[in-house]
């Protein structure tokens, strides 16, 4: 029902999460580690399912939420163990993305509570 808007948002998300992704492997190399590279391991080592592809606007939103709150969870245990490695670039990186993705966690909530709201009224 909502394509147009939610794909708009979606590719927005992709494309950053495309940057975000090459900041972080940039970090490891700062740190002199190898960052991982292959699709296939990165689905290996995921703690996110994939979804079905056939979904309503509003469960895609709700699973994009459910996601965000594992991402967030895994993020804070990358800031707690930056901070007892005394890591501060970590820190900074991850903790503007846990900003970030907190904001637009809550954009999607309220997108979602709006349209809910609204398709009960009909």
């Amino acid at each position: 029902r909502s394509f147009f808007d939610l794909h708009v948002k979606f590719e927005e998300m992709y494309d950053d999460a495309a940057i975000k992704i090459d900041e972080i492997a940039e970090r490891i190399l700062t740190l002199r580690y190898q960052p991982t590279s292959n699709y296939s391991d990165y689905l290996k080592l995921s703690n996110l399912k994939e979804s079905k592809s056939e979904l309503s606007d509003t469960d895609m939103v709700k699973n994009l939420i459910d996601d965000h709150g594992t991402i967030l969870s895994q993020m804070s245990k990358v800031v707690k163990t930056a901070g007892e490695c005394e890591d501060e670039g970590t820190i900074d990186l991850i903790g503007a993305y846990i900003r970030e993705l907190e904001t637009t966690t809550w954009m999607l909530d309220a997108w979602r509570m709006n349209t809910e709201e609204t398709r009960k009224a009909i």
